[in-house]
């Protein structure tokens, strides 16, 4: 017996995440947004990668609603946290999972 489509599932969301989870780089910058908001220059020496390359990665997550640049503070930071989790759940093992959220029950 075929199994049924889950009718919740959006699998071009799905796509669209795991090109996003696809290249090391912005697998670094959410991993290192997960644990702090961060400036530019702050992940170009995390991630040891040039400032254009760095633009380039950041773009594509901001585009995709990923992450956004709080211009005020001049940080970059994780703004989908559901797709954050989304991630992390489907693949543990590169992505950590997120922490929680302040002020949850969760130690």
């Amino acid at each position: 017996m075929t199994p049924k489509p889950d009718p919740n599932l959006d699998t071009a969301k799905a796509a669209q995440l795991f090109s996003l989870a696809s290249h090391t780089t912005r697998i670094g910058i959410l991993s290192h947004l997960m644990e702090r908001d961060l400036s530019r220059q702050d992940l170009s020496d995390a991630l040891q990668v040039k400032a254009d390359t760095l633009q380039r990665h950041l773009s594509k997550l901001r585009e995709q609603g990923l992450v956004k640049y709080d211009k005020e503070a001049g940080v970059y930071r994780i703004d989908d946290q559901e797709a954050y989790e989304r991630l992390s759940q489907a693949v543990p093992e590169i992505l950590p999972p997120p922490p929680p959220l302040p002020g949850s029950d969760e130690d």
